[in-house]
Formats: C-alpha cells, sequence, structure tokens
C-alpha cells in the first residue's frame, strides 16, 4: 500500500469543520484544548500528531467520494462487522500510527465504499 506525501503543515482546522473538535480531537489523541492550539498555529503539531492528521485527511479524502460531511461523520461513529463490530473511532481509540494494523482496517474499509 503506498502512503500519499504530505504537505509539511495540515491544518486542523480542515478535518474540524467535518468532524468537530470532540470527534477529532479524540482521533488525534490529543486534547481539545490543544487541537485549538494546532489549529491556530500547524507548525508545532508534533509529528506524532501530525501522522495522525495525515492519515485523517487521507481517510476523509477517501470518504468524500462517496459522504458528504455529515455522512463522513457518522461513518466514524457506526460500528462495522469488517472492524469486529467497533466503529472506526473506536479503532483508532487508543495511541495508534499510521502503517499499523488497525488504521490500516479503516484505512482498507474507507476505500472499499468507492470500489
Amino acid at each position: 500500500m503506498t502512503i500519499r506525501r504530505f504537505p509539511k503543515i495540515i491544518y486542523p482546522s480542515s478535518l474540524k469543520d467535518v468532524l468537530g473538535p470532540d470527534l477529532l480531537a479524540s482521533l488525534l489523541r490529543i486534547s481539545k484544548k490543544k487541537l485549538e492550539i494546532y489549529s491556530r498555529k500547524p507548525e508545532t503539531i508534533p509529528q506524532e500528531v501530525f501522522l495522525r492528521l495525515a492519515w485523517m485527511v487521507e481517510i476523509v479524502d477517501v470518504l468524500r467520494n462517496a459522504y458528504n460531511d455529515t455522512g463522513i461523520y457518522q461513518w466514524f461513529l457506526r460500528k462495522r462487522v469488517q472492524l469486529g463490530r467497533r466503529s472506526p473511532a473506536q479503532v483508532l481509540k487508543y495511541n495508534w500510527l499510521p502503517g499499523q494494523p488497525n488504521p490500516l482496517k479503516v484505512l482498507v474499509l474507507a476505500k472499499s465504499i468507492n470500489t
């Protein structure tokens, strides 16, 4: 699987509009306060959070082909048989990094919608 290259700065606010601050902060494994700081100053995002953010951008971009913003938000909360009857948000609940098995399962599931 190829991982896209992302720009050096990604603005969390673009995902915050789709996922809302609570869900996005949870998926990135940061507090809402940190999310607000990173939204104002994206150059301060730590590498681990940046990697998660870039992964989330990829998943959301894939989902945009099938859903509107509300549908994308709901997709992250809906339990899936393919994820062991857990939602994508539940699968990404614990510290995770792109390329690990659980984040890969979520990305593969998102891509399967458009096939």
